[in-house]
């Protein structure tokens, strides 16, 4: 599974943890709606009085400068906030501490018309300020803290003094004593009565914050934030409920399930392999925390948050690497390969998406190998071939652009071979910057793998001289034929270890790439450690990442690499 986010903005805030984004998302809206309708109103007030002034011709401009200047203020920042609430980089948290600049905003257009009036002052108990009622209901619409609440309401009640003294300078008369009492009382009790509905409001958010947090717990784990999502499922960043250790949990949606002929074999063999690869130890592996299915059927793995860039990020973003470090890499992949198929596991789906380079305490260049959720088990394989895969007859699992023929196909033995098939692919990647062949649809691609010869890496040119053994690694596990590719992970590993490079990739080399080139991203504690906090580059290919696992590609698609499955009845999700 692979998990990433960018830096640490995608991380909860203090406020939202507080409050849960589902609250704060719905009091977004609700801004939202308010700001439209004082917008409105306030447009309307305009035309009122361009109606006076120009038709009826019963006031002057001059008379009701004030309330055109109000008008158009307050509508105004009603709207730009309406706007900015609209925008997908704006956090909740942030737009409703921006709303309480709006609340004392509005305080003050309220405030002008009791000391510039257009009528003479009223007097006694003739009219409530409007401001009370602004006061009293906007804390209704932004459930934030009771401090904040209470200082905005008294930097709200401020606006009176403040205007009053402003009208005295520009030589106002004050007002009488008794209409002064009945503007200033009222607004006051107001100001404080509105910590009622404020602390009734923030405290209903954080019930049902801590409510949806319940909900949301899968087994000794609660979903934080989700990541990701596509059409096998979701991703989310989530915590342990006692440690809180930091995890990712990758929920796998029922419709896909329900897509099975055999739900029951489906849910076993997800047992199945859950436990086969929470049994792999290598350090390069992806850990498995914990697995299980939700109350509503998901099925769902919890596996370690990493902190780093995903093979595919890395050379979008820096190019193709010097061919000692990508040597380097994919010998680290062969460790974990080597290990899951001693164990009788296939990946089945070997992409630069599914390896991540990490830095993990003093150790930079580590890779973890993720995304074993859709492994295949070859001492199984007896036993499943009428309905327990999951996918159906005449599917094919994989992602296009690191298919090997054989399961391009669909024809013959898939077992560990395809898979260094696939890391052949991605050495070629690495290497080149290119997949190994390049295709406008699905089909073309699967008909590449299969009947096409791969061009050397060193005879596409690049930025890095690619040494004649290395390119015969290369094509030697891009062969069509399984029996001509090496035979296991630990062979290939032994290829690339005797491929004598002229420049290495030395540890001090690589410290010093992380730290010029990708110094955002944090050093965790350990390879063997749990869970490091997840902090990386590329957010809208990491959710894409996050979620694009093995698919199941059906012929028709246009997609050179992939085509999502969509739930019966539905288009991808």
């Amino acid at each position: 599974m692979d998990v990433r986010i960018q830096g640490s903005s995608q991380t909860p805030s203090a406020s939202t943890q507080t409050l849960g984004a589902t609250v704060l998302d719905d009091a977004r809206r609700r801004l939202g709606r308010t700001c439209l309708i004082v917008a409105i109103a306030n447009v309307i007030s305009l035309a009122v009085i361009a109606l006076n002034i120009f038709v009826l011709e019963t006031k002057t401009p001059g008379e009701l400068a004030s309330v055109i200047v109000i008008d158009m203020a307050l509508g105004s920042f009603a709207m730009g906030l309406w706007a900015l609430g609209r925008s997908p980089d704006i956090k909740p948290a942030l737009l409703l501490d921006v709303a309480l600049v709006f609340q004392v905003v509005g305080a003050l257009c309220l405030s002008i018309p009791l000391f510039f009036p257009v009528e003479p002052f009223p007097t006694g108990m003739s009219r409530i300020p409007w401001l009370c009622l602004w006061l009293v209901l906007f804390p209704l619409l932004v459930p934030v803290a009771r401090g904040k609440a209470a200082g905005a309401a008294a930097v709200s009640f401020s606006m009176l003094p403040i205007v009053l003294g402003i009208s005295l300078l520009a030589g106002k008369p004050l007002p009488p004593s008794d209409a002064l009492v009945f503007t200033f009382v009222p607004v006051a009790f107001c100001a404080g009565l509105a910590m009622v509905p404020a602390t009734i409001v923030h405290d209903l958010g954080k019930s049902v914050t801590d409510a949806k947090r319940q909900l949301d717990r899968l087994g000794s784990y609660v979903l934080v934030q989700k990541i990701g999502a596509g059409g096998m499922g979701e991703v989310w960043r989530a915590e342990h409920a006692l440690i809180r250790r930091p995890a990712a949990i990758k929920l796998i949606r029922p419709a896909f399930l329900e897509a099975g002929s055999n739900r029951e074999a489906i849910l076993a063999r997800f047992e199945r392999e859950a436990r086969a690869t929470a049994a792999l130890r290598c350090p390069h592996t992806v850990a498995l925390y914990d697995y299980g299915v939700s109350g509503d059927g998901s099925l769902y793995y919890v596996m370690e948050l990493l902190s780093g860039l995903d093979l595919d990020d890395l050379v979008k973003r820096h190019g193709a690497v010097p061919p000692a470090r990508a040597v380097h890499l994919i010998r680290q992949a062969c460790e974990s390969l080597g290990e899951a198929h001693a164990h009788g596991l296939v990946h089945r789906d070997i992409k630069p998406a599914n390896l991540v380079v990490c830095r993990l305490g003093g150790t930079v260049d580590f890779v973890k190998l993720l995304d074993f959720g859709l492994v295949t088990d070859d001492s199984a394989e007896a036993d499943d071939e009428d309905s327990t895969k999951l996918t159906k007859a005449g599917s094919v699992l994989g992602t296009g652009s690191y298919m090997a023929p054989e399961m391009a196909s669909g024809k013959g033995v898939v077992d560990g071979r395809a898979d260094i098939y696939a890391l052949g692919c991605v050495l070629y990647w690495l290497l080149t910057g290119g997949t190994v062949f390049e295709a406008g649809s699905l089909v073309e691609m699967l008909v590449a793998h299969m009947n096409r010869e791969p061009l050397a890496p060193s005879a596409r040119g690049g930025p890095h001289a690619i040494p004649d053994a290395l390119d015969r690694i290369v094509l030697r596990c891009l062969a069509k034929d399984p029996a001509e590719r090496p035979a296991n992970a630990r062979e290939l590993e032994a290829a690339l270890a005797g491929c004598s490079l002229d420049e290495g990739w030395t540890t001090d080399g690589a410290r010093a790439w992380w730290d010029q080139v990708e110094p955002d991203i944090a050093e965790t504690t350990s390879p063997a450690a749990s869970a490091p906090t997840v902090i990386t580059a590329g957010a809208a290919a990491g959710a894409r990442a996050a979620t694009e696992e093995a698919t199941v590609i059906t012929t028709g698609a246009s997609d050179p690499t992939r085509l999502e499955p969509p739930p019966p009845g539905s288009s991808p999700g």
